[in-house]
């Protein structure tokens, strides 16, 4: 049976349905053999997963905030800097591409204000790459199909890799790479190495875009051979046994790439934006070794979630944070567009005010945003952070 025929139409209330072991162990052999010979830094997975006692003290943790940006939007480094330690920000996570000119500039000058700079890696792909490029269903490509040639300014609902709010847009435009292929292993590895080497001033890696085109698996030969191969292992129902593949598999693959960045740099920092979504379980980060994991509890545009399903979110992040990894801090975050020439694109200030509001009230004033570059076209939402989540420094007593 394909796939593509096992899919639930199930888009809402699939968080924890069942609990899932953190890697099955048949999974665990097959990626030691089939990726060492690529990377050469395989550790076994069951060592990673070990679960934090979720009954131990709490120690308050830390306001961390990060701010996702473009280098296109904003041409001058300083002026990040500067809006970045006024509003409180510990990080920005750049996409710069290969522009370490500009980014070694940006490093030197954070440093100098006491915010830390990640290069932002995406696993997209490109013309070169197409071998690679994840595969959908037939009926999935009709969807992208219908997609692309709407020119409507609703596009039926679609939400850019957010949460999707029917079954017609649960499909994503950009092209992702199938990370069940050694190669894809091998070609990240090699590109943080370089990114690391040219750009010794950065203090992590952010990684985005991390996920699947179609929000729950990839239907190429080699995602397809895996899957049988673990279905064969594993007593489970055969869709749920595609969703705990295709959950464990992503885990694995963002794991993986984070302790080989940690030995490429020892004490660099990992963060993630955990993205595009991951319909049968949305709200999955905990279960990364990351040391700062952005989940979405805002989205961007319309429909806008109510104030409840912020708070709900936000909750989750912040109280499972440490289910998995000791180190781990669940961050809030936010997306938000004032300046889209589509007017349902954008997020009034004041809906703005409330997410924060309802973030705060859910326990948590760390905040993680794209993007960043609006806090510098928009000044008043600066005002509204500050309002609304205080400063870092004085957010703990307030």
């Amino acid at each position: 049976m394909p796939m593509h025929a096992l899919r639930s139409n199930r888009m809402e209330g699939c968080l924890n349905r069942y609990k899932r072991p953190m890697m099955n162990p048949y999974f665990q052999k097959q990626l030691v053999i089939g990726f060492f010979l690529f990377a050469g830094w395989a550790t076994t997975i069951c060592a990673q997963n070990e679960s934090i006692d979720a009954t131990a003290p709490r120690q308050a943790a830390k306001v961390w905030r990060g701010g996702w940006l473009n280098r296109h939007k904003e041409k001058d480094p300083q002026v990040l800097v500067d809006t970045a330690r006024k509003l409180g920000f510990s990080a920005l996570m750049i996409n710069a591409g290969d522009d370490f000119p500009y980014l070694n500039d940006l490093c030197e000058r954070a440093r100098k204000a006491h915010i830390d700079i990640y290069y932002s890696f995406l696993i997209t792909g490109t013309p070169k790459n197409k071998d690679w490029w994840q595969v959908v269903s037939p009926a999935d490509a009709e969807k992208l199909r219908r997609i692309k040639e709407d020119k409507s300014p609703e596009k039926n609902g679609y939400q850019y890799g957010g949460e999707p709010i029917n079954d017609q847009t649960d499909i994503h435009e950009t092209e992702f790479l199938c990370f069940h292929r050694p190669e894809v292993l091998e070609y990240s590895s090699k590109k943080l190495e370089d990114v690391l080497q040219k750009c010794p001033g950065l203090a992590g890696i952010a990684f985005d875009f991390f996920g699947y085109k179609n929000y729950r698996s990839c239907e190429c030969p080699v995602s397809e051979k895996m899957f049988e191969d673990y279905l064969k292992q594993n007593e489970l129902p055969r869709t749920e046994a595609l969703e705990q593949f295709s959950l464990d598999t992503l885990v694995d693959f963002n794991n993986r790439l984070a302790d080989h960045c940690r030995k490429l740099k020892p004490g660099i920092k990992i963060a993630t934006h955990v993205y595009p979504t991951f319909i049968p379980e949305p709200v999955y980060g905990n279960r990364l070794d990351v040391d700062y994991c952005m989940q979405t509890v805002a989205w961007f545009f319309k429909p806008f979630w109510d104030s409840a399903k912020v708070e709900d979110y936000t909750r989750k992040v912040v109280q499972d944070e440490k289910r998995y990894f000791a180190r781990a801090q669940g961050i809030p975050f936010v997306g938000i567009y004032m300046d889209k020439p589509n007017p349902a694109m954008n997020k009034p200030a004041e809906r703005f005010r409330e997410e924060l509001r309802s973030i705060r009230k859910a326990g948590s004033r760390s905040f993680g945003i794209s993007p960043f570059n609006i806090f510098i076209t928009h000044p008043e939402l600066g005002d509204i952070l500050i309002e609304e989540l205080g400063l870092p420094e004085t957010a703990a007593g307030s």
